[in-house]
């Protein structure tokens, strides 16, 4: 029951630890058993814990509860035929509830002679058992629940609560409800809506770990401020952000949707902030879109989270506008694009592709900004566009574009931020300073081959990043190499300058 339906891996064996350590002999198989039945006895550890217990609480402007308080389950109280109207009442309602069944359990905790073993009704009749109708309202299926339910959508993905609820918890000071129950990837998940929800069951946060949860750990730190949320990843990265209450204080982004220009954006949730170790550099975040059981991750900056994400002030709980893909006026079609010749349209016969989009990307700008000025453009058309996450990362197009001089020219372009790529290079001073230079053995179908020796490489974030610090970020994540950016030399600056740009093909210079 421990591994397969607690989730409790290696717990049985971690009681046995514990009890031969408090009693100095070794414990056996039965022993560890017997105290987990002796605990549920009269002045047992566990039975003083389940009557201190409550299914829900709350704090002031905080709910308290295991899976959801939304809609489906508000005001219901098992055995009162009218719900209640105000949380408060309905928490005290369900609480004095959870205390007779556990009263009942005490007086008739095993099955009575001639009842059914079944947790469900016979017939009306739930006394087969002292407190059976609890063990159903923590139960799939049986009633609305705030225990065995959560507060996403059906493809488990995060969402606004629903505007009824939503505006009953406003009117009665209540604008943040805290659960549990339902994983939802390796940090707690956020939804800012009118009322905060936040979800902090991490315990799926690497399945590749014994315990499944690995190195991963967060605290949710709530105070008169607001909320404070920090710990660390799967990959040690450490998060921090904090939700201020206070207007116009809080700019952090975490608990927003971005927007849906497209079906590559939607579903994409602002997870979680790393934690900012230099201040001058924009912080980043952590992105997520959950689909079932499978969750995927982002990282993008502060700069491009801002252009994407829903606004705060725009949250008014599940509006059409906001849960629905919006709809863009140019029907994300054709747009017209300025240049310094003149101006073209921009338009792109795929579904996915958002124009205004691609128009907006700064590596966009700055390629147009270096037209030569003996280009004529008369249309760009956008075949297609590749995205890292909710990033775009490639855009190819096709231009019609001429010259005075030679007419028509070719016009295929394809579109992509700065990269680099940096060559470690050790020296071995106990061997007479012997030089070896340090690659990557990496899968790379697009060459065939599966182990494709090559040295670190990656694309460069131009709103957060200098290709120096993206050479740092390249190194750490792909060979484990800590460096200063003051050790790292440019040699691309040392050949060409720090005026040249980026060469196209042909090579022509």
């Amino acid at each position: 029951m421990l591994d397969k339906t607690m989730g409790a891996q290696e717990d049985f064996e971690r009681r046995r630890e514990e009890l031969s350590i408090i009693s100095h002999k070794d414990v056996s198989d039965e022993d560890v058993v017997d105290s987990f039945v002796s605990s549920l006895n009269q002045g047992g550890f566990f039975r003083k814990f389940l009557f201190s217990g409550k299914l829900g609480y709350i704090h002031r402007d905080t709910l308290f509860v295991h899976g959801a308080a939304d809609s489906s389950n508000f005001g219901y109280v098992p055995g009162e035929d009218v719900r209640s109207t105000t949380p408060h009442e309905w928490i005290a309602k369900l609480n004095a509830w959870l205390h007779s069944e556990l009263l009942a359990w005490v007086e008739q905790p095993t099955w009575q002679e001639g009842k059914t073993g079944w947790a469900q009704p016979v017939e009306g009749d739930w006394s087969a058992r002292g407190a059976n109708r609890l063990l159903a309202y923590v139960a799939p299926g049986a009633e609305p629940s705030v225990v065995y339910q959560n507060m996403f959508d059906k493809k488990n993905n995060s969402q606004f609560l629903d505007r009824e609820t939503s505006d009953i918890f406003l009117k009665n000071g209540i604008r943040r409800v805290c659960v549990g129950h339902c994983p939802h990837g390796y940090a707690p998940s956020v939804m800012r809506g009118d009322v905060e929800i936040i979800a902090a069951d991490t315990s799926y946060s690497d399945m590749k770990a014994p315990d499944n949860r690995g190195k991963a750990w967060s605290e949710v730190v709530i105070c008169a401020e607001g909320t404070i949320v920090h710990g660390v990843l799967p990959d040690e990265n450490p998060i921090y952000y904090e939700l201020l209450k206070e207007e116009g204080k809080n700019n952090c982004m975490v608990g927003l949707p971005l927007r849906y220009p497209s079906d590559r954006v939607e579903g994409w949730w602002v997870k979680a902030q790393l934690k900012r170790v230099n201040p001058h550099i924009p912080p980043m975040y952590v992105l997520s879109k959950v689909e079932g059981f499978r969750v995927s991750y982002a990282t993008l900056c502060q700069v491009d989270v801002v252009k994407l994400a829903v606004k705060p002030e725009e949250t008014k709980t599940k509006k059409e506008h906001i849960i629905k893909k919006q709809e863009i006026e140019h029907e994300g079609k054709v747009v017209t694009v300025n240049y310094p010749n003149g101006s073209f349209s921009l338009s792109s016969k795929s579904p996915d592709v958002d124009v205004a989009e691609v128009s907006e990307l700064p590596v966009f700008k700055g390629f147009l900004g270096a037209v030569d000025k003996n280009f004529q453009v008369s249309k760009m058309t956008v075949r297609s566009v590749d995205r890292f996450g909710p990033t775009i990362g490639f855009v190819h197009c096709h231009t019609e574009v001429e010259t005075k001089r030679d007419g028509r020219v070719p016009g295929i372009v394809f579109i992509r931020g700065e990269s680099v790529a940096v060559l470690p290079v050790y020296v071995d001073i106990d061997d007479a300073g012997k030089e070896y230079t340090i690659c990557l053995n990496q899968p790379r179908f697009a060459t065939g081959n599966s182990s494709f020796i090559e040295v670190p490489a990656g694309m460069v974030n131009l709103t957060s990043e200098t290709p120096a610090h993206a050479a740092r970020r390249v190194l750490e994540e792909k060979a484990g190499i800590e460096a200063d950016v003051c050790e790292l030399l440019n040699m691309s600056e040392l050949h060409f300058g720090r005026d040249v740009p980026v060469f196209f093909e042909p090579w022509s210079k």
